[in-house]
């Protein structure tokens, strides 16, 4: 019995069910190997040392793959297609299973049918380049962390703070946007606008003409317009409206046509799930990696818009039979091709999101914008009649122009694919009868408003912004996008406000302090510079050996010119005073803060050790009226005193108007013995068993 090797156990189910029963399977669960946690790991001449992961588990795993290696009558290795991928393929090969000659490598795009036989009939080679490529980044990131981490805890006397060539590059942007909103002073200004209506009667919505230009100057917030900032210039010429009305000065009617998307990329699917859905980076790569795994979408990490021409012929059929052939145009799409990825597309064009069976509701939701993108990319633009009307008004000095602009639609185009229950978006602005209104007749002035604005600023990126900026700057690559942005949360270097990503005092501390001691480091062109040099290893033409030396012998010459230089900082994780709560011990203020297992609280004086988990807001001790702690017990879960043990205050969770002993007196005693009954929690929800168990096993229902 042949053995597949693969990295997820979902994987395993959809090859499982496209091969049969004559298939043995295996999963790695990831990487296997690594490099050391508690040293460099890297030789003088940049040689890895590789060693298992010290995960729970990962031995068992290594085991279990020998063990079904020696009964397998062949060996395939189908790791996901990418960099890692094939750095795990070659772990399996040379660690594990320390075979002489590579096992055959399956480079699966997308788990279907048709993908799988055509791989098994030509095997590959494990690309040695791909994989010297993957050691790259990792020990470049080796190098960087263990010798920028130290110079950094060393300058914040011993803080435990980490810097790396991505991580700090995107954390320089995240602040300089920062500094830029803050920094930025808005300006007041006025726009006067005219709601018109037709000749014969009013047109829903209202046709609105907003002032452009007054005398010579241009009106607008672009850089080469003006502002209004005085209100009596637009009252003054209001006023002039009002008496004289306005004509029209020139009538423009054109065609124009909205061509649709192409399919998604990584950083495109992590944008829009952020602003359609509200997801975050790591929550959109997490469901479609299960959509991948299932067989439902293409390999989800690529930073290519292009689609293969099986995925442009299984589009055009399915657009042919359901709209008709007239509606259907072959785009094959391009951008970045790194590593040879079509974009993120359906694997089956005919499987609509209403289709898909066992799936969770975020997985049907992602793959329906999936499929959606995928199909309106090889439909017909969208084509509109637009009129502009620029008016002026009748005896009007200085000279004044206003222009308005509506569009009805000619066809649909690309916006006959919905999904099912999707809701229609305004692409038919005004109907053909409003439309032929303002063509030929006189439009009037229905209303005159006067409206107050303020300039815009940059605004704060959101997790989507940040990765559409990653790879417009060439920071990172797809695989590497939401580990990133995780990883600065959870040092502590920014932090989510309303979707919008803030760095924390310590981020800003840790930034300036590098950009004046090693602002090679947070420079976004070095590492750009640097996924260039990584791609160059993947294709062969570029030692990495020679890319690490030349790294490491700049990064020590950086780091000796910055060692002089003293941090304006601190450095300090946030600490959030609690108003609500003081310590019951010596009466100071609570401090909120964030540890390794979450927030927890403490007493801001030197002189007290007073430590406690997060209080409940919404819950009062009924004996001293502190606020409670929710402690978790073996059996069950119950919120004590904050004082506790000085206070033995209790109050049962789910149960906020009752305190604990009124629910054991209102329950009774056990039925078996008449003792006391607790309160405990059990698979189907709580109940009440006897306080002796388990000698007497007595139990009531939850009343």
């Amino acid at each position: 019995m042949a053995l597949i090797i693969v990295e997820s156990p979902t994987k395993i189910k959809t090859l499982a069910k496209i091969l049969g029963g004559d298939w043995d399977f295996a999963a790695t669960r990831g990487h296997l190997y690594d490099l050391p946690s508690d040293e460099m790991g890297i030789a003088d001449d940049y040689s890895p040392c590789w060693v298992p992961i010290r995960r729970r588990g990962n031995q068992k795993t290594i085991n279990n793959l020998k063990r079904k290696a020696k009964t397998a009558e062949k060996i395939y290795l189908a790791t996901d297609p990418d960099r890692e991928g094939e750095a795990i393929a070659w772990q399996v090969s040379e660690l594990v299973l320390a075979a002489d000659r590579p096992p055959p490598r399956l480079r699966l795009e997308g788990l279907t049918s048709e993908n799988v036989e055509a791989q098994l009939k030509a095997p590959e080679d494990i690309d040695w380049d791909m994989v010297f490529s993957q050691w790259a980044r990792r020990l470049l990131d080796r190098l960087a962390g263990y010798k920028i981490s130290p110079f950094l805890m060393s300058a914040f006397k011993g803080k435990k703070l980490s810097a790396g060539r991505v991580q700090t590059a995107v954390l320089n942007r995240i602040v300089e946007r920062w500094q830029a909103v803050d920094e930025f002073e808005p300006v007041k200004f006025y726009r006067l606008l005219l709601e018109l209506r037709g000749k014969n009667k009013k047109i829903t919505p209202p046709p609105v003409a907003e002032l452009v230009q007054l005398g010579d100057c241009k009106i607008g917030t672009s850089a080469d317009e003006e502002l209004i900032t005085e209100r009596k210039t637009v009252e003054e010429l209001a006023e002039a409206v009002r008496e004289k009305g306005v004509q029209v000065k020139n009538r423009e009617v054109k065609e124009t046509q909205t061509n649709p998307a192409f399919p998604f990329d990584s950083s495109e699917l992590i944008r829009r799930a952020s602003s359609w859905f509200g997801w975050p980076a790591s929550q959109t790569m997490s469901v479609a990696q299960k959509l991948y795994e299932k067989g439902l979408i293409t390999y989800h990490r690529s930073d290519s818009n292009r689609l293969s021409r099986s995925g442009c012929k299984q589009a055009a059929a399915y657009i042919c039979d359901k709209f008709g052939k007239e509606h259907r145009q072959w785009r094959q799409g391009g951008g970045g091709d790194q590593e040879g990825h079509e974009a993120i597309r359906a694997q089956y064009a005919g499987l609509l999101p209403e289709e898909l069976h066992s799936v969770s509701s975020a997985e049907r939701t992602l793959y329906g914008a999936i499929w959606q993108r995928y199909i309106r990319s090889q439909m017909k633009a969208a084509r509109w009649k637009k009129l502009i009307l620029t008016l002026q008004p009748a005896e009007a000095e200085p000279r004044a122009l206003f222009k308005a602009e509506l569009r009805t639609n000619i066809d649909p185009g690309f916006y006959r694919c919905r999904r099912k229950n999707e809701e229609t978006p305004p692409e038919q602005e005004y109907d053909r009868e409003q439309f032929e209104q303002l063509l030929d007749q006189e439009p009037s002035v229905d209303k005159i408003d006067i409206k107050e604005s303020k300039t815009k600023g940059p605004e704060l990126f959101t997790e989507g912004a940040i990765v559409q900026m990653m790879k417009k700057e060439g920071i990172g690559r797809p695989s590497t996008y939401a580990a990133t942005l995780k990883k600065l949360q959870r040092r502590q270097y920014v932090k989510t406000d309303n979707k919008k990503i803030v760095p924390t005092r310590r981020g800003i501390d840790v930034i300036c302090f590098l950009k004046r001691a090693i602002p090679k480091i947070c420079d976004i062109r070095l590492t750009e510079d640097m996924e260039e040099a990584l791609d160059r290893i993947a294709e062969g033409s570029l030692e990495w050996r020679d890319f690490l030396k030349d790294f490491d012998e700049k990064l020590t010459g950086w780091l000796e010119a910055g060692a002089d230089i003293e941090p304006q900082g601190t450095a300090e994780t946030e600490k959030e005073e609690l108003q609500y709560a003081e310590c019951p011990r010596c009466g100071g203020n609570l401090i909120s803060r964030r540890g390794q297992y979450g927030k927890f609280v403490h007493c801001d004086r030197e002189d007290c050790d007073f430590t406690s988990n997060l209080p409940a807001k919404s819950y009062s001790c009924p004996i001293c009226e502190r606020h409670m702690v929710k402690q978790k017990g073996s059996r069950s879960a119950v919120y004590h005193c904050l004082a506790h043990p000085d206070c033995e205050g209790r109050r049962p969770v789910g149960k906020p108007k009752m305190n604990y002993s009124e629910l054991q007196e209102n329950i009774g005693p056990c039925p078996e013995c008449g003792a006391k009954m607790d309160r405990r929690k059990g698979r189907y929800g709580y109940f009440w068993g006897c306080s002796k168990y388990p000698e007497c096993k007595g139990t009531k229902t939850e009343k």
